[in-house]
């Protein structure tokens, strides 16, 4: 007496009910690989934007380090009066300490001209020197020589190179797109990790389903 046909069931290797689906599905797609994949592009697009967001932060860092740097490097602070040797075309500016009334200064040349004086007379305050200056005067050299800088008050005199406006605001906007870039890196990351094991662990699943 034959048996009868036993019923097949789809992606069932037995043709048993309740068997395990086949692997890979179906439709030849491998559950979780474009999840994995997607996760571990967004590992690695996440780590060198970090990467690179670090590098900006720190290169505008120095900067702005730089640029108090270059003030602090070359001043010369006096009572009185001082001799400064300056290269033609040198910006100098003269500093009273911040909050002081600033002096009356001339500035002569070795060769008796005096040098060209700023007419925008830009404001800058810097920490030089252990304590805080605001500038009351700008000049510029026109030629290489000694320069003689006599103040009418007994009060400190600082002589330095103006602030850079430019290089702080270059340094403080390298500093925001370093923070902005280096967040937006490890958000993705982040996401990139999740996405990379879960995919992975519903790959593993597929491949080892439970009986």
């Amino acid at each position: 007496m034959s048996m009868p046909a036993q019923p097949q069931y789809p992606g069932s290797p037995q043709g048993a009910p309740g068997a395990p689906a086949s692997y890979p599905a179906p439709n030849g797609k491998v559950p979780g690989k474009g999840m994995k994949r997607a996760g571990l592009i967004m590992l690695i697009v996440g780590l060198v934007l970090c990467l690179v967001g670090i590098v900006v932060f720190v290169v505008a860092i120095v900067k702005v380090v730089g640029v108090a740097s270059d003030v602090s490097d070359n001043s010369t602070v006096f009572n009185g009066e001082a001799t400064v040797q300056l290269e033609a075309g040198k910006d100098m500016q003269a500093y009273a300490h911040e909050g002081e009334t600033a002096p009356s200064c001339t500035i002569i040349g070795a060769d008796g001209t005096a040098p060209a004086t700023d007419t925008t007379d830009q404001k800058s305050k810097v920490t030089a020197a252990g304590a805080d200056w605001e500038s009351f005067g700008s000049f510029t050299a026109k030629s290489t020589q000694k320069y003689t800088i006599t103040c009418d008050s007994p009060t400190e005199v600082m002589v330095a190179p103006p602030v850079s406006v430019g290089g702080i605001l270059g340094g403080v906007g390298g500093i925001v797109g370093g923070i902005f870039v280096a967040g937006l890196g490890f958000l993705l990351l982040v996401v990139g990790v999740i996405l990379f094991f879960v995919g992975r662990s519903k790959a593993n699943k597929a491949q080892n389903p439970a009986f």
